[in-house]
């Protein structure tokens, strides 16, 4: 508005001194005089000619409008050269001319020049206006512009202007220049401004400078001469234009100055030849402001278009301002280069529905121009920066440089193939010495977005962004788009610091048009240290081309409530997502839950993708600050392509309240895995490694190789199977193990077909689980109607079989834990086995094989095989279950086996029990051992409960050493057995104390099964028995005893039992001898019509040590005795009866050489003896001839007198596994012809030497 004052004030003085002469000569190069106008006719008699310059020189120089100026002169002219002397500034607003053909006409006025909105321009040659102080020439001489006569005049060309300091400015003020093919327009001033003016140049340069003080080149494009400084230039409303004429290229449209301001302007080249075009140059030295307006340069046919080069200390392009660049020919498009040494701000006013735009463009065969925006600092704000093609050539890429780049507030940037394109796009790069920062929306909510978008059929170009510090905030986006058959670009970010927080997005997606099939970009980030918060970084395909790859590379990595994901939604596959780095934490956060997944989706056809994750130091998956539901890293699948693997590697991994999670659904394809390598392992708080099944596809197997692995707090490893899929196997490989807190490994098959998979525990050195719970417990893993959550597991809940549980260690400690085997209907339970060099159970510690009710299939079997000790002891605190071994069919299937194989077991409390109460028989319970110790109310037994129909299961127990039952457990009220050892239901009832067992019961109509135990010594101590019992219909089984060496009772029994059958049979072959003191070996029918059960004994001794032999009835025949021995020693309160209440008794035979024990009696002395003398010298004098020693007896023969040579046997303890006195048979009884008793039985021990 200013400057269009300024002129309209010019004017006016000019149009009100009409009677003023507006064209005189000053005299110095020619006469002075005045010219007489309106048509100012100036020939070369009024100058000097010098060469093929002519110069002239003017005291004043006007043109009014409607009037003109015309130069003239020789041909051989080729520069007017007119300056202006007198002082004041000269109004242009008519027409200025030549008419030599060719002349270049200089008009040079140092106090300024101004054109008129009427001024025209009639010549052939260039126009150059100029305020400089003088004109420079090749030869290096001067014309400048004082009134002083020139000494000589330079017949070389002009080659600058020069300023000695400030002078007058150039006005355009709404001329309009058309001067025509290859006429150069040239303004160089002070200050230029150009307002509303139209000014064209075809095949020809428009040049405009604005110098304070130095010099420039008459072209005003080649470097300015050292400390020249640049003065202002403004353009309002105005064109500027230079195209092409016919075979030659449009001119160099030049713009250098000070400051540059542009508003709503036009600044074009448009290129119509085969050749290329030169730059369009806005140049300034300090601010460079380009509003509103266009900045346009086109090529139309084989020839390059234009650069656009905006170059200035600052420089801003604002208001709705639109650079652009574009070929609709098969020339390439020029370049759109905007550059600034300060900061660089591209950005449109908030609210302004147009945006700021710079676009290159490509419509046909020639290729895009690039775009670079280049400062210290570049902002662009609310605008569009787009590269796209449209046709069979490559978009340009577009380049952002500088110390720190931002882009906010809505803008777009992005380089596109349109549809229909067959050309490629080229890479966004950004790249920034300090930081990169990406935020935010515009006023209507559109996020800030850098994007390469592909609608064609060749690749896009990818996006390439490096910095030492990279933030993408508030929403914004970084993604790249594929809509058709060509590939999506990929997504690169590296950086020092890289942050992607606060609702932001890195992306590459295939999205779902018709016929679309290009593969999705690739995403790569990769820093120092890395930060994902309450963001997404993901890959997706609703079409038939895949999903692409996510890959996070970072020293340090840390992802908070965020998603980073690869998915497919249709044909496409999934790509994998890969996370590598020293330290990686996955956390949960406010915004999203998090989730780290490769998935394929309902229904599609793709595969999925595999989920990587590679630590060098340590791995963290963490929901512990906000205790969220679903925080998960995952690989899954739920059409009908194959799923991908989830792999962990970290010498540390930590999964607190979190999920890794493999799951297949509705599909038939083959499914990946679970892969976690690492050091050591926790899960804790209910942190989860999962495998799931849902459709007809097997399960992804889970493996785990470890150094050490800590469970902790219902964390839990398993693979699940509800559909024809089996699940898929659980292998771990491990030195150490710890669950605690109802923390479960398991494999199950839950509601479908498909079978469970096979878990298998491959210890180096050590397996402990600790703790489990009775809680009410459903997740969305389990399900409902886990009564114990804790420990290892395998179930087949319908028609699928449980899978198999094998678990090899050296040591192996189960405290108040639980492995459990179990099938609920038509499936059968898995097998549960376990190797190692030690076993122990504790404090109601459980192995556990069963079928629930109502099921079919057969319970599943257990197999122990250790090289070292079993133990087996101990009542829970939670629930007062037992310890034990246990094997339980429910339903209509068989029990299942138990096998243990071991150098000593020891059952302290313990149980080891197989048993029926459905219509299954109870499986066969066999023991391999050295030693054997049943104590403390231990309990070994196969049995059929109340309400079973199936057979009672096998007991058989072999030592190669001893067996050892002794003792009760006292601390337990009077109860039913299976209140306190097993599940309800089981059979037997325990009066008083739980006696130390070894047995076979049933409750049911099924036959119990039979009791068989060899070892070379055995002993029945303190309330332990052996027993086979019927409480109903079903037989009593039968008891079979083996002994190389001994069998001792002390207190024991050895019974058969039937309440309402026949009663089973007792066998017993021993080696050497059998001893029974205060015990009993008894077979018992009590039924009406039950016949009694026999007993056989085979030894070389019976002693009987007030102990009874037993076999009655009650309606029934009495059982048979057979005892088969060479010697046969009973005490007089000892019994041997086989008798029937009401039926027939049964008979005794006793069959030994030595029975009648009246011939070997000795009568005791009358005169009691001082013991204690005789004892002390009697063994002093058999040491001396290694004759005699000092021992403690048990009951049995006693000497004569104190004095004498004992000639009875005496009988030590049996080996004690756990820690008890053991013993040995001694010579003197494998020789002894006779045994000598002295009183009764009764005595309770007795010392004796021999």
């Amino acid at each position: 508005m200013r400057s269009r004052l300024a002129a309209t004030t010019v004017f006016a003085l000019c149009a009100g001194s009409g009677a003023q002469a507006q064209v005189t000569t000053d005299g110095s190069v020619g006469a002075a005089l005045a010219l007489t106008g309106p048509n100012y006719a100036i020939g070369a008699n009024l100058g000097r000619q010098a060469g093929a310059n002519l110069f002239h020189s003017f005291a004043r120089f006007d043109v009014p409008a409607g009037s003109s100026a015309i130069f003239s002169g020789p041909a051989n002219v080729a520069n007017v050269i007119a300056r202006v002397t007198g002082g004041t500034r000269s109004s242009i607003d008519g027409r200025l001319g030549s008419t030599i053909a060719g002349a270049n006409l200089f008009l040079v006025n140092p106090r300024g020049i101004v054109f008129g909105p009427n001024a025209s321009l009639d010549l052939t040659g260039a126009f150059h206006a100029t305020t400089a102080d003088y004109l420079k020439f090749a030869d290096g001489s001067r014309f400048d512009t004082t009134a002083t006569p020139p000494a000589t005049l330079s017949s070389a060309p002009p080659s600058a202007f020069g300023f000695l300091g400030p002078t007058g400015p150039i006005g355009i003020q709404g001329a309009s220049f058309d001067p025509g093919t290859g006429r150069v327009l040239s303004f160089v001033g002070n200050t230029v401004s150009v307002d509303g003016a139209v000014m064209r140049t075809r095949a020809a340069d428009l040049r405009f400078a604005a110098v304070n003080a130095g010099e420039v080149s008459v072209d005003a494009a080649t470097s300015a001469a050292p400390g020249t400084t640049f003065g202002a230039i403004d353009v309002v409303d105005a064109q500027l234009r230079t195209q092409s004429s016919g075979t030659d290229a449009p001119g160099r449209l030049v713009i250098r100055g000070g400051d540059l301001r542009f508003s709503n302007t036009l600044v074009r080249s448009t290129n119509a030849a085969n050749v290329a075009a030169p730059p369009v140059e806005l140049n300034a030295d300090g601010t460079l402001t380009f509003s509103g307006g266009q900045l346009l340069a086109q090529s139309q046919s084989a020839g390059r278009g234009a650069d656009l080069r905006v170059r200035g200390e600052n420089v801003t392009i604002d208001q709705a301002a639109l650079v652009q660049g574009w070929t609709t020919g098969g020339g390439r498009a020029g370049d759109i280069d905007v550059e600034a040494r300060g900061v660089l701000r591209i950005e449109a006013a908030q609210g302004d529905p147009d945006y700021t735009a710079l676009y290159n463009l490509s419509y046909a065969s020639g290729a895009g121009g690039a775009t670079r925006l280049k400062g210290d600092r570049v902002e662009v704000r609310a605008a569009i920066i787009g590269n796209l093609t449209y046709g069979s050539a490559h978009s340009g890429p577009i380049e952002l440089s500088g110390r720190h780049i931002v882009l906010t507030d809505g803008i777009l940037l992005v380089s596109g193939i349109e549809r229909g394109a067959t050309g490629a796009s080229a890479n966004i790069a950004i790249a920034a010495s300090a930081a990169v920062e990406i935020s935010g929306a515009d006023w209507t909510g559109y996020p800030t977005t850098v994007l390469t978008a592909n609608s064609g059929v060749l690749r896009s170009g990818d996006i390439v962004i490096s910095a030492p510090s990279f933030a993408l905030s508030d929403g914004a986006i970084v993604g790249s788009n594929v809509h058709w058959t060509g590939r999506g670009g990929d997504v690169r970010v590296t950086a020092g610091d890289l942050q992607v927080i606060g609702d932001a997005q890195i992306n590459a997606v295939a999205h779902d048009y018709p016929g679309a099939s290009g593969r999705a970009g690739d995403v790569f980030l990769v820093a120092d240290r890395a930060l994902i918060d309450g963001a997404r970084v993901y890959s997706y395909s609703d079409s038939h081309g895949a999903a692409g790859d996510v890959n996070i590379t970072a020293k340090q990595t840390t992802v908070r409530g965020s998603q980073v994901l690869s998915f497919t939604f249709a044909q496409g596959n999934a790509g994998s997502v890969r996370v590598n780095g020293d330290t990686i934490r996955f956390l949960a956060g406010p915004r999203y839950e998090l989730q780290v997944e490769s998935a394929a989706s309902n229904f599609t056809v793709g595969d999925g993708g595999n989920v990587e994750i590679r630590a060098t130091r340590s791995f963290e998956l963490d929901s512990s600050d906000l205790r969220s539901s679903f925080v998960r890293v995952a690989a899954t699948t739920q059409g009908s392509g194959r799923g991908g693997t989830l792999t962990v590697e970290a010498p540390s991994v930590v999964l607190d309240g979190t999920l890794l999670f493999s799951r297949t659904r509705f599909g038939t394809g083959a499914q990946g895995g679970i892969v976690v390598r690492t050091g050591d392992l926790r899960l804790v708080n209910g942190g989860n490694i999962v495998s799931m099944t849902e459709g007809d596809r097997d399960g992804s197997f889970i493996q785990i190789d470890a150094t050490s692995i800590e469970m902790a707090d219902r964390a839990r490893i398993g693979a699940s199977t509800s559909a024809s899929g089996n699940a898929g196997r659980v292998t771990i490989n491990a030195q150490r193990v710890r669950m605690t807190g109802a923390s479960q490994i398991d494999v199950s098959s839950q509601g479908g077909s498909g079978s469970g998979g096979d878990l298998t525990l491959n210890i180096g050195e050590s397996f402990e689980m600790v703790e489990r719970r009775v809680v009410d417990f459903t997740d969305i893993f389990s399900g409902p109607g886990f009564q114990w959550p804790g420990g290892l597991s395998s179930q087949a809940t319908s028609g699928g079989n449980a899978g198999n549980i094998t678990l090899s260690a050296p040591r192996i400690h189960l405290d108040d834990a639980r492995i459990l085997s179990t099938a609920r209907q038509a499936g059968r339970g898995g097998r549960v086995t376990l190797r190692g060099d030690t076993l122990t159970l504790s404090n109601g510690a459980q192995i556990d094989a069963r079928s629930e009710p109502g099921s079919v299939g057969a319970a599943g079997a257990i197999d122990i095989d250790v090289s070292g000790r079993v133990e087996i002891s101990g009542r829970s605190l939670n629930d007062g279950a037992f310890s034990g071994l246990y094997a339980e069919t429910q339903g209509a299937g068989a029990g299942g086996s138990i096998d243990v194989r071991a150098d000593s077991v020891v059952l302290d409390r313990g149980l080891i029990r197989s048993s029926t109460t459905g219509a299954g028989a109870a499986g066969t319970l066999r023991v391999r051992t050295g030693d054997l110790l049943v104590t403390n109310g231990g309990w070994i037994d196969a049995g059929a409960s109340v309400g079973s129909s199936g057979a009672g299961g096998q007991v058989d127990v072999s030592a190669t050493r001893s067996i050892r039952i002794r003792g009760t457990d006292t601390a337990l009220p009077v109860v039913d057995a299976f209140d306190l050892r097993i599940p309800p239901g089981n059979a037997g009832r325990v009066q008083g104390a739980l006696a130390s067992t070894i047995s076979s019961n049933t409750a049911a109509p099924g036959a119990g099964g039979n009791v068989s135990l060899s070892a070379p010594r055995i002993a029945i101590e303190a309330g332990g028995r052996i027993s086979a019992n019927s409480a109903s219909s079903g037989n009593a089984g039968s008891v079979f005893i083996r002994a190389e060496d001994r069998l001792e009772l002390d207190a024991g029994s050895i019974t058969t039992q039937a309440l309402a059958s026949d009663g089973g049979n007792i066998d017993i072959r021993v080696g050497n001898r059998i001893h029974l003191r205060d015990s009993e070996i008894s077979t018992s029918v009590q039924g009406s019509a039950g016949a009694g059960g026999n007993i056989f004994i085979d030894p070389t001794f019976v002693i009987l040590d007030r102990a009874r032999i037993v076999a009655n009835a009650f309606g029934g025949p009495g059982g048979n005795i057979s005892i088969v021995s060479r010697y046969f020693f009973a005490s007089p309160d000892s019994m041997i009866d086989a008798s029937s209440t009401l039926g027939v008794p049964g008979s005794v035979q006793i069959a030994a050489p030595n029975l009648d024990l009246s011939a070997t009696l000795v009568a005791l002395p009358a005169q009691f003896l001082d013991a204690s003398s005789l004892l002390a010298s009697a063994c002093t004098v058999r040491r001396a001839a290694q004759g005699s020693r000092l021992v403690a007896l048990g009951r049995g023969g006693l000497p004569a007198a104190p004095e004498r040579s004992g000639t009875a046997s005496y009988f030590d303890h049996v080996p004690d596994v756990g820690g008890v006195s053991s013993g040995v048979v001694h010579p003197a009884l494998a020789s002894a012809h006779a045994f000598h008793v002295a009183g009764t039985l009764r005595t309770p021990g007795a010392l004796g030497c021999h």
